[in-house]
């Protein structure tokens, strides 16, 4: 299952704590660096994923290899569509979806829908949206 997570603006510490909280997230895919005030905010037991440190198209395939079942909060989808195209990216996120499927877990992922053309986003709808959360 995949679920979208609407945010305006830049996601703090609180969000993420926040979204951590209500989705019970076990690992979190980001742009950002995980830094003291991030690890405070979403605890000890969370794995975080900066994605300036692997490559996001053979991280992302490998995490979507892998049977474990988790709640991912991917946090870069706009980074990822900017930086390997919007079919790329909407690739790796349907590879995310069906390993979520598989695994019994669910992919989370915040998204600003102004980011994408009317055409992308009706695409991302398309995938398999059971709902939509805006927060903040």
């Amino acid at each position: 299952m995949i679920e979208y997570i609407i945010v305006n603006g830049i996601v703090d510490a609180d969000t993420y704590r926040d979204i951590v909280d209500k989705f019970n997230i076990d690992r979190v895919i980001s742009r950002v660096p995980l830094d003291e005030d991030l690890r405070a905010a979403i605890g000890d037991n969370v794995e975080w994923e900066w994605l300036e440190k692997v490559q996001p198209e053979t991280f992302l395939t490998s995490l979507a290899e892998k049977s474990k079942k988790e709640n991912i909060l991917l946090d870069c989808i706009e980074y990822l569509s900017q930086t390997m195209g919007f079919d790329r990216t909407y690739k790796l996120l349907d590879q995310l979806i069906n390993h979520s499927k598989d695994a019994e877990g669910n992919v989370y992922v915040v998204i600003d829908p102004e980011a994408f053309s009317k055409e992308q986003w009706h695409n991302l709808q398309r995938m398999g949206i059971r709902g939509a959360h805006k927060l903040y």
